[in-house]
């Protein structure tokens, strides 16, 4: 059933680990496949987060 999920979600490198239904939501648990991405902010290629303080700005 999860990978009918990703299949539909179609997010390339995003696998559904699990999923919850509650009342009338679906609730689901993705996981990115790739070990870094791309910073919005600096543009740099990362592997955690670096600009928290950012977010909140």
């Amino acid at each position: 059933m999860k990978k009918q999920y990703t299949e539909v979600l179609n997010l390339p490198g995003v696998i559904v680990k699990s999923k919850k239904e509650i009342e009338q939501s679906l609730i689901l648990e993705v996981e990115c496949q790739s070990k870094t991405a791309i910073c919005p902010h600096c543009q740099q290629s990362i592997h955690r987060l670096h600009l928290a303080s950012l977010a909140f700005n």
